[in-house]
Parts: structure tokens; C-alpha cells; sequence
């Protein structure tokens, strides 16, 4: 009884799995954790996570490779207006920022935001204008850019 309940279970869960229709990518487990990931297309995708990791395929996250942020921020959101336009927010214990590359993630560039400024999510309406939210010391905030730096 005991062997037939198992088998049903193994079946059951590979149901599930395959229902679903998710598989694992590699990196299957990263240095770091990551909170997202963004494609500006079907091939080149990005994904950010804790201590400024920053990784990036080009054959639709079949392959991963690191990138080097610049930064120790935790970042949570990352988006791309461009193929070679992306900006990442987050923070660390004292401040948050703002991390924009030009050169599809070769180089970022940070801007310190200061104090109290945690951003957890990043998105764009069009190539210049940008939204930001997370949290301003207590309270919530929303911040926006269209005189982008770079």
C-alpha cells in the first residue's frame, strides 16, 4: 500500500510540475538571491538581487553570466527602456539608489538618493519617463525622472 502511495504521490507531483509549465533556469541557485528579472526581448534578460548582483543572458536565460553593479545595494526592481538603456533600484542599511547602465550592463553608474529612500520597484512609460516606489523613511513614495542621468 505503502509503494502504491508513493508512486501515486511521485506521478501527482510531476503532474503538477509539468502543469505549471515553470522550469528551472541556470543559474539554478545564484550567490545571491534574486527579487527580479526583466527581458527587453526574447533572447537578452536581466536579473537583480541582494549585495548589487546583477546577472544577464542573451539566449533567453538559457545561459547566465554575472555582471558588476558598482554598488553593495540590495536591488529589487530593474528595468530596461532600451536594449542597452536599464536602470536597477534598491538599497542598503542607510540609503537607496538608483543604478543606470547605457552599454546593455557592461558598466552602472549609481546615484545615492540618500537617506531614508528604500525603493523596491522601477518602471518607464516611454524611453525618459520613470517611476520608482518604495519607502521614505515611515512613509510610502513614489519618485519620477524625465532628466535622466547619462
Amino acid at each position: 500500500m505503502k509503494k502504491v502511495l508513493l508512486i501515486s504521490l511521485a506521478f501527482l507531483m510531476l503532474g503538477f510540475n509539468s502543469f505549471a509549465g515553470w522550469e528551472m533556469l541556470n543559474p539554478k541557485y545564484g550567490q545571491n538571491p534574486y527579487n527580479s528579472v526583466f527581458f527587453a526581448d526574447q533572447n537578452y534578460g536581466y536579473a537583480v538581487g541582494q549585495i548589487g548582483a546583477i546577472i544577464k543572458t542573451n539566449n533567453g536565460g538559457t545561459t547566465w553570466h554575472k555582471l558588476v553593479s558598482g554598488t553593495t545595494m540590495d536591488l529589487h526592481s530593474v528595468w530596461f527602456t532600451h536594449a542597452d538603456t536599464g536602470y536597477a533600484v534598491g538599497y542598503d542599511a542607510n540609503s537607496g539608489g538608483v543604478c543606470k547602465t547605457t552599454d546593455g550592463g557592461a558598466t552602472w553608474v549609481t546615484i545615492n538618493l540618500g537617506s531614508y529612500f528604500f525603493l523596491e520597484s522601477v518602471c518607464f512609460a516611454n524611453t525618459k519617463t520613470g517611476f520608482a516606489s518604495g519607502t521614505h523613511g515611515s512613509d510610502g513614495v513614489i519618485v519620477k525622472t524625465t532628466a535622466l542621468m547619462g
